[in-house]
């Protein structure tokens, strides 16, 4: 019977470091699940990171590519204005030299002037001044008394009309300012008014001797080389 007592403390023994190793293996068990655990979370973060930085990719991909198709209609947008101000400068070229053949065709058939040197066209000039003092002295009041029993509204209106040419812009402190005898006023005021409307029909416009010559159709008239000139000045702007 002592025997079988002792078997069965050695069997209780047996099972208890059994189990005991058996408990030491689950702890061990148990860590190396918690640290798997742990590093698959950081992985998990990772997988995290890595999909948000993928996704910001994407979307930057996506907005590059349509500032890209942006600027490629950009782009083509400009090349049709450019092919087509290319087109209209050669026409434009077309027409110079259109004109440019017409014009040496009218100095063959002396149908046109050719100007006139420098020195003549200042002789014609002064002339020309000469013929206009002459005509605002012949037709202007004769003293500055006559001025009179002309209302100040249409003589303010004169000085009006000199504006851009005159500094002052009254009657009144105009004639303070002329450093020139009252009597001569009248003329002085109306060869103003006159230099005034050549300069600015005749100056100001390149083209103006064109209206003395629209019946001769060899050569083209004021309005076609105002418009040619308009666009050219287009073509050539930046």
């Amino acid at each position: 019977m002592m025997m079988g007592i002792g078997k069965k403390a050695k069997l209780i023994g047996t099972v208890f470091r059994a189990r005991r190793a058996l408990n030491q293996r689950i702890a061990i068990l148990e860590f190396q699940i918690q640290e798997m655990s742990a590093e698959k979370e950081k992985s998990d973060r990772k997988i995290r990171r890595l999909t948000g930085t993928i996704y910001e990719q994407e979307d930057t991909a996506r907005k590059d590519a349509t500032e890209l198709h942006q600027q490629d209609e950009i782009i083509e947008r400009l090349q049709e204005d450019l092919s087509r101000l290319e087109g209209q400068q050669r026409h434009l070229e077309a027409m110079v030299i259109g004109q440019q053949e017409d014009a040496l065709q009218s100095l063959v058939t002396n149908k046109w002037h050719a100007p006139k040197e420098d020195r003549y066209v200042r002789d014609e000039l002064s002339k020309l001044n000469d013929k206009l003092r002459q005509w605002a002295r012949n037709n202007s009041m004769a003293t500055f008394s006559d001025t009179d029993s002309v209302a100040l509204n249409n003589k303010n209106t004169l000085v009006e009309l000199l504006s851009g040419y005159c500094a002052c812009n009254k009657w009144a402190t105009l004639i303070n300012k002329i450093p020139a005898p009252k009597d001569r006023i009248p003329a002085l005021l109306v060869q103003a008014a006159l230099a005034k409307d050549l300069s600015e029909r005749l100056f100001i416009d390149p083209f103006f001797a064109f209206d003395a010559i629209e019946l001769d159709k060899s050569v083209p008239g004021p309005e076609q080389m105002r418009t040619l000139q308009s666009g050219m000045a287009k073509v050539q702007t930046p």
